[in-house]
């Protein structure tokens, strides 16, 4: 296909990507959609996008558009040794094998187990970066040999910068509007169970918690109460029992 024929169908591509990364839907949506763009423009059976976990060396799954690996069986975390990943973060640059079985650049026990067993044929992983820094990768699976071709791969280079840095805009702007709604609702004067659920359920898209609670504290009496809890309950820790401070 000649580069003036595949021009029109890049610009699609990179133009539907942009309208949805600034456009309204949440964070998490927006890169669903992403990532069915991508697997349509490459014809991928399996396009995922992982975050990079420096402190304990993984890559951790966001969302990924699949048509090969049943869900249950996406794995959540990914060491960085694993195959193509380690190349593509060590170079900063796609790590492809066009023959996945058989590629003698990666060693056979860095391969997924489960891309070999559903006949993944071609595999590359894209890192994604956002000022510079590793943000994490974007992989593709194909069931077919020699998939990704070189006008492809410099087409995904162009777009992997940009989701980048339109997934990291995405992402603020969702912490602002959360930012926004926490504020009018600590700001407001109802308060109870459906306001403190509508709070915590904000402040999640913030914070990762496992457990958040609303205490009122007595100053004189030394002491405090759980007025609402959302999470697990500590033992000897019962809502709205007074408990020394």
């Amino acid at each position: 296909m000649s580069t003036s024929q595949q021009n029109p169908q890049e610009l699609d591509t990179i133009v539907e990507i942009t309208e949805i990364l600034i456009g309204r839907l949440p964070f998490l949506e927006k890169c669903e959609a992403t990532l069915a763009v991508l697997a349509k423009f490459t014809g991928s059976d399996l396009v995922i996008l992982r975050q990079w976990d420096p402190e304990v060396s993984t890559l951790d799954l966001i969302v990924s558009y699949n048509d090969l690996v049943p869900p249950e069986n996406i794995q959540m975390r990914i060491p960085i040794t694993a195959h193509l990943a380690s190349e593509a973060l060590k170079t900063g640059t796609p790590a492809i094998a066009n023959n996945y079985s058989r590629d003698t650049l990666f060693p056979r026990d860095t391969l997924i187990q489960e891309y070999l067993d559903l006949g993944v044929k071609s595999s590359m992983v894209l890192p994604v970066l956002i000022d510079g820094e590793i943000f994490g990768t974007l992989s593709f699976a194909s069931r077919f040999l020699d998939h990704f071709q070189e006008d492809t791969v410099r087409v995904l280079v162009a777009v992997g910068a940009a989701v980048g840095m339109m997934i990291a805009k995405a992402e603020l702007h969702e912490i602002n509007e959360a930012e926004v709604k926490i504020s009018r609702i600590v700001s407001s004067s109802l308060i109870g169970p459906e306001v403190f659920e509508r709070f915590a359920a904000e402040a999640a898209k913030i914070i990762d918690f496992g457990r958040v609670a609303l205490n009122s504290v007595d100053l004189n009496g030394y002491t405090y109460v759980i007025e609402f809890l959302i999470g697990d309950q500590i033992p000897n820790f019962d809502i709205g029992k007074a408990i020394p401070n």
